[in-house]
């Protein structure tokens, strides 16, 4: 079937031949597209940059898009904020493995406390990263007690 356009709307013309193979080349700026194409069958296309995400990274994002799409054909009437977003392999894993930072500490001292005997033990070492930018434990204890103050001179207190 071939549609042709014209001035007063369209209109199909039937033939005897098809079109198959089509190829369509689209060129953005972003290093990320995620195309839904509508058809009889949907199809979803992830383009991306190899140079800026990994095959890997690719396939975490398909397998959410999976994901929740199984949600909603398990359950129409679901709500956006009922989806789950992480699939129960990385819920595992967020729980299990990088959730399990506990870590043995005197239990009759307040956390606060700790960081000031810390900050105090070793003032001149890095606290804190972000990026390039790195705070020493003397640096964010001071950050720390500036705020402090400033909360009790507005009249917080304690509970």
């Amino acid at each position: 079937q071939m549609k042709q356009m014209g001035g007063s709307g369209e209109t199909k013309a039937q033939t005897g031949f098809s079109i198959a193979n089509v190829a369509l080349a689209e060129q953005t700026n972003y290093d990320f597209n995620l195309i839904v194409v509508p058809d009889e069958d949907i199809s979803i296309l992830l383009e991306y940059n190899a140079l800026v995400y990994s095959r890997s990274a690719m396939q975490r994002i398909q397998g959410h898009i999976d994901h929740v799409i199984g949600q909603i054909m398990d359950n129409p009437n679901i709500r956006v904020n009922e989806l789950e977003l992480v699939t129960p392999e990385e819920q595992a894993q967020l729980v299990q493995v990088w959730g399990d930072t506990a870590a043995a500490y005197p239990q009759d001292q307040t956390l606060s406390a700790l960081f000031e005997q810390q900050a105090a033990k070793t003032p001149d070492q890095v606290a804190v990263l972000c990026g390039a930018e790195s705070l020493t434990y003397a640096e964010l204890n001071e950050r720390a007690n500036r705020l402090a103050r400033t909360l009790r001179a507005e009249g917080v207190e304690p509970d």
